[in-house]
């Protein structure tokens, strides 16, 4: 299980860089629209990087704090997902990431 962790981690950064890099090239110029979505992949890459700090100790202020981030970005996914599902649909993206977050959320609370 170890592992499988690690790799969710991983792909969560993956999918972070991913998010931030895309968001400059499918929304061209400096609008707010193109802020959000690279603050929303910063978030991303944060939360993989929590999780695998929480790996090397699993223990005391890394747990909480991956247990946090994955908790605010779990809300932040839903939210964005209940108030834009008509548009989500056609990213299935969104979907792999709130996946692998909800994963992460589940292994961070095991401990």
């Amino acid at each position: 299980m170890k592992k499988i962790d690690a790799v969710l981690a991983w792909l969560m950064i993956l999918l972070g860089v991913l998010h931030c890099g895309a968001t400059w090239i499918s929304i061209k110029g400096f609008p707010v629209g193109a802020m959000w979505g690279f603050a929303g992949g910063a978030a991303i890459i944060e939360a993989g990087l929590l999780n695998l700090v929480r790996q090397g100790s699993g223990k005391g202020l890394a747990r909480t704090g991956s247990i946090i981030g994955n908790v605010l970005l779990t809300v932040l996914i839903l939210s964005v997902g209940f108030a834009q599902i008509g548009h989500l649909v056609h990213h299935l993206h969104f979907f792999l990431i709130t996946a692998l977050v909800i994963a992460e959320l589940i292994f961070s609370l095991r401990g």
